[in-house]
């Protein structure tokens, strides 16, 4: 997922939002983003299954932002 404001890992142009965290402007070359989604979608257990990856961090970056006031 990223914002609709600055679509850039699906070839859109950078743009400001409210996200913290995200949207560098750019997209670096060794960025596969379906990359985790295709090892899942190889699992039996996955065959019809939407698949969503989502990856995390500790968060502590934002402890200055609004988000955690």
């Amino acid at each position: 997922m990223e914002p609709a404001e600055s679509p850039v890992l699906s070839g859109g142009r950078p743009g400001p939002h409210k996200i913290q965290g995200i949207g560098a402007g750019f997209v670096p070359g060794t960025l596969d983003t379906a990359h985790a989604a295709r090892i899942l979608a190889q699992r039996p257990d996955m065959r019809g299954k939407t698949i969503a990856v989502v990856l995390p961090d500790t968060g502590e970056r934002y402890l200055s932002t609004g988000l955690f006031a």
